[in-house]
């Protein structure tokens, strides 16, 4: 298992108008963290690995509205995490109904082969393990539906904290208002 955790990306955000703007340190920083994964790629096909590989690109969340690197409960990316599976068996070219970011350490252990995560083991903490909060998405997978019962236990959270995304067009209407008034 290698991961990558792009961290560095988020230095160069300076606001939202660099997500328009191609000479931006935070597009650069994208473009060299897609080269330095299509190198991985490539590494991974010379080696004759790549036809047996799983891999995962995923991000927490976009970036958002204002000059900080957050994402408040208001924005939409926080709400819906890019996520991205490849590798033998995993359906090409759909679309993940629902996933959370802990679901992504479930797929992990399955692809290692390792046994399914026991949830926490701390021996301070007093109430009995329920299990991993991450939930198995089955719906990747060629041959299985499109579609799981997922329980949603962030959005559940965040819901039941009055939390919501203002709406699914709001980033991109004020990116466009930005952009009109070059």
């Amino acid at each position: 298992m290698l991961r990558l955790h792009l961290q560095n990306i988020r230095d160069s955000w300076s606001g939202p108008e660099d997500k328009l703007n191609p000479g931006s340190p935070y597009q650069k920083a994208i473009l060299n963290a897609d080269a330095l994964l299509g190198k991985l790629i490539q590494v991974l096909k010379s080696e004759n690995v790549w036809d047996n590989a799983y891999l995962i690109v995923a991000g927490d969340h976009g970036m958002g509205i204002t000059k900080e690197s957050d994402h408040p409960p208001s924005i939409i990316s926080s709400w819906s995490p890019f996520m991205n599976f490849y590798g033998p068996g995993i359906k090409k070219g759909k679309s993940i109904p629902y996933a959370e970011t802990p679901d992504l350490a479930i797929m992990i252990n399955h692809f290692l082969g390792l046994k399914p995560l026991l949830g926490h083991t701390d021996p301070n903490v007093a109430i009995k393990p329920k299990g991993a909060t991450g939930t198995f998405l089955s719906n990747i997978f060629e041959g299985n539906p499109g579609e799981i019962t997922h329980p949603k236990m962030i959005k559940r959270y965040l819901e039941s904290k009055h939390l919501k995304p203002s709406d699914d067009f709001a980033e991109y209407r004020l990116s466009m208002l930005v952009y009109l008034r070059r």
